[in-house]
């Protein structure tokens, strides 16, 4: 079925790099779907920057300014009543979630393993360091809308090949992806301090507890439009257009 061009709920996408994925999706089938999304993406160290005005959420550097406008199609400022919902998108890296996972469970095969006290301060620590917990606290100074956050995707099955990357074999798998879960029950809890539902990764194209199928992953664009022939590291922890629809599946607002 599909809906009539004129939407019901207008819905700001926030991110860094990785609302690249919902953004390509969304340009080809957005009449598919009851929302009017508009994408303000950035590199991180300028969503870090952000500066919440009255009402509005702004970069401070040119920047960042430049690329929610191209990203957007033409609006440097968020202004946030013009929105009925809040996503943010990439702000827990999935990449990073996946090597401090890696680390808690090299520990554990190795016979040492860390205390449930201390992995869940891990967590928490993780989560204090993130653009997410930014993000959320600069949002909740200017709207007290509803937000859903979405960490970037867990990376390309394809980066165990990487010299710096801990394989995952088989026989570990099962306690990496209860690692997984334990996080994605952490991050919901911390939402809850900013009224804020978190999104779990999806588990459809998951392959060895921790990895995307590559095909979710190849052909990855960069915000300024480039793809992963240029940038050759990038379509291993960017999701494409068909990671992007297993986002708008997954969303609810």
């Amino acid at each position: 079925m599909r809906f009539l061009r004129k939407k019901q709920k207008k819905i700001c996408v926030l991110g860094n790099s990785h609302v690249t994925s919902l953004k390509r999706y969304w340009d080809e089938s957005a009449d598919q779907h009851p929302w009017d999304l508009t994408f303000f993406g950035a590199g991180t160290p300028f969503l870090r920057g952000i500066v919440p005005q009255k009402g509005a959420l702004e970069c401070k550097r040119i920047e960042g300014k430049r690329s929610f406008e191209r990203t957007s199609g033409g609006q440097q400022v968020i202004q946030v009543n013009d929105y009925a919902h809040f996503c943010v998108l990439g702000a827990l890296s999935g990449s990073k979630v996946v090597g401090l996972l890696s680390e808690i469970d090299a520990a554990a095969e190795r016979g040492m393993p860390y205390s449930s006290e201390f992995i869940g301060h891990l967590y928490d620590q993780f989560f204090d360091k993130s653009l997410a917990k930014v993000l959320l606290e600069k949002l909740r100074k200017v709207t007290d809308k509803p937000i859903v956050l979405s960490g970037g995707p867990l990376p390309s099955e394809r980066i165990q090949k990487q010299k710096y990357v801990r394989k995952i074999t088989p026989e570990r798998q099962d306690f990496c992806l209860k690692l997984l879960q334990d996080f994605e029950i952490r991050m919901e809890n911390r939402l809850e301090e900013y009224d804020a539902k978190f999104l779990r990764w999806p588990s459809a194209p998951r392959v060895s507890g921790l990895f995307n199928q590559h095909q979710y992953m190849a052909g990855s664009m960069a915000l300024n439009g480039g793809t992963q022939e240029k940038y050759p590291q990038h379509d291993l922890i960017h999701g494409n257009a068909a990671y992007g629809e297993l986002l708008a599946t997954a969303l609810s607002f």
